[in-house]
């Protein structure tokens, strides 16, 4: 794991999401959940008069792929879940990744496809006993 790659492309994405940005914007919010190469990205940028507007930002893919590289821990696995918080005014981010999670973490109300579990325990080894219950069951 490295946290200067890290912290580089959490810049990066920030950068684009910036660059296609609505006027005004104030802060942007993206919420990505991906396994292996499947992977759902939701933008919401919130305006300067508190109004909210979802969007969707090309060329985010690979620079998602190489932050789970970048965070990948061998045995342990990487992250399903990344939030971003980008700041307009004070070009900073705040960044939270869910490596762990017990729970499903794309909701009840998606299907993934059956290979996406095993595409990311190929590509992202995991020892069982940091492997969630879901993604065996899938």
């Amino acid at each position: 794991m490295s946290h200067d790659r890290t912290h580089q492309l959490c810049v990066e994405i920030g950068e684009l999401v910036a660059a296609q940005a609505p006027k005004r914007w104030r802060n942007a919010q993206v919420l990505r959940r991906q396994l292996g190469t499947f992977s759902t990205t939701l933008i919401t940028y919130t305006s300067a008069c508190s109004s909210e507007q979802t969007q969707d930002v090309d060329g985010l893919d690979e620079l998602f792929h190489q932050l789970k590289r970048a965070e990948y821990k061998p045995e342990e696995g990487t992250w399903f879940r990344c939030h971003l918080e980008y700041s307009h005014r004070r070009k900073t981010y705040t960044a939270s990744m869910q490596t762990f999670d017990r729970e499903f973490p794309f909701g009840d109300d998606l299907q993934i496809p059956p290979w996406a579990c095993m595409e990311e325990l190929t590509m992202f080894p995991r020892h069982p006993k940091h492997t969630p219950p879901w993604m065996t069951q899938q």
